[in-house]
């Protein structure tokens, strides 16, 4: 089967982790999937591929204009993306169009139409809800969003908050999939040899050192600054825990600042932003793996590699976290912003390593068994096939076949 996988985002950091993981998870059920998007992104490429001088002009001008201007932007691209797809249609002849849902973006549902091929719309965000970038437009958006929500075969949402928004929606609960996130079976499968290892600890100075270890941008969605005072509190009791934060961001020189008032400047490392290819062996040397703050709507990417790696993890107890996490089973759960609970958590994985190995194992072998992108594909060609089978759509559904008209 051929499928056009549309997506407006950059492609890059964790939507291109999760882009590409469900990409190659078609892949490796035999299909073929190529990619439309507005600066021609393919997640799936080699790591260290540059961004065209395109996809820079692009990033820089949505970096820098006002909000509204950037939402009248997202509405304007409709009408690029016809163009596009148009062309894509014509050389690709897809079976199916797979789009990751973007504000305002109606451009699936409008190819799905055109040529008779079913729209599998993947949603990670809903309009009118707390986001990193703002949002003005909020009516409009909700209003286009109920639209193409009710339009599209079938609706793939990460957690049940999504899945609740679709229902108020109007969309039919038989076309609504709830899959979170997930790694690839060889994220868990690999195991870094001990020179890799060797290696981390030479480059940040982690030898002989307890890691609490968080990956993801440094921005103030994550709340480093609970973090930062859950780990000042357990340092206290553990005073070779480290505190090693993999990426970039504008909190950088924050974090930095309160480490040096702190003094605990020589207790906290940042590395800066890694290639993805890397952050495997980087995750594990963490001891304790940390998500600090989460909300009742995303499925955090990093949950899963970390457990997939077999981390010992610590995250707060929010509906998307717990679907997956069993308190003491395979990580530990917190009260979210509770931090007595979460220092306690810390100090505890610290002290035990007989626990931190029970969890991490428990939490490899969940990820290896419900959350890996070949099964989160195949849910959702199964759901499509359903759909077709039981609604009698045999001229719509003709992806079945192969054929194109």
């Amino acid at each position: 089967m051929r499928i056009l996988y549309h997506f407006r985002v950059r492609g890059t950091g964790a939507e291109g982790v999760h882009i590409a993981g469900m990409a190659e998870g078609f892949r490796a059920l035999g299909h073929a999937v190529s990619f439309l998007s507005p600066t021609g992104a393919d997640p799936t490429a080699p790591e260290g591929c540059a961004p065209t001088a395109q996809a820079r002009w692009l990033h820089g001008l949505a970096d820098h204009v006002p909000q509204c201007a950037f939402e009248c932007m997202e509405l304007a691209y409709n009408l690029s993306a016809r163009q596009r797809f148009r062309k894509s249609l014509a050389a690709e002849c897809p079976d199916l169009i797979y789009e990751r849902y973007a504000f305002f973006n109606g451009a699936g549902v409008w190819a799905s139409k055109h040529v008779q091929r079913p729209l599998v719309l993947e949603v990670n965000e809903v309009s009118g809800v707390e986001r990193v970038r703002g949002q003005r437009l909020v009516g409009l958006a909700q209003a286009m969003e109920r639209q193409v929500f009710r339009q599209a075969t079938v609706l793939v949402v990460v957690s049940d908050f999504l899945k609740a928004r679709a229902l108020e929606h109007g969309v039919s609960p038989d076309r609504i999939l709830v899959v979170p996130n997930g790694v690839t079976p060889q994220w868990v499968a690999m195991h870094p040899p001990p020179a890799e290892l060797d290696a981390v600890d030479r480059t940040w100075k982690l030898a002989g050192k307890a890691v609490v270890g968080f990956v993801g941008g440094l921005v103030h969605w994550h709340r480093f600054d609970f973090l930062l005072d859950v780990f000042a509190a357990a340092r206290q009791t553990c005073p070779a825990a480290h505190l090693l934060l993999v990426g970039e961001g504008p909190w950088r020189r924050p974090i930095l600042e309160w480490a040096r008032q702190k003094g605990m400047a020589d207790a906290v490392t940042l590395t800066g932003q890694i290639p993805h290819a890397r952050v495997r062996t980087v995750v594990e040397r963490f001891d304790v793996a940390v998500i600090p703050h989460s909300n009742e709507f995303r499925s955090p990417i990093k949950l899963f590699e970390y457990m997939g790696a077999g981390r010992a993890l610590m995250a707060p107890d929010v509906p998307p976290i717990r679907a997956v996490v069993q308190s003491d089973a395979d990580g530990i759960l917190f009260p979210p912003d509770n931090l007595e609970a979460a220092t306690q958590a810390m100090i505890r994985l610290l002290e035990q390593a007989n626990l931190r190995r029970r969890l991490g194992a428990a939490a490899a072998q969940k990820v290896e068994r419900y959350y890996v992108w070949p099964l989160h594909a195949a849910r959702v060609l199964d759901q499509v096939q359903r759909l077709a089978t039981c609604q009698g759509h045999s001229d719509h559904f003709r992806y079945t076949t192969g054929l194109c008209t």
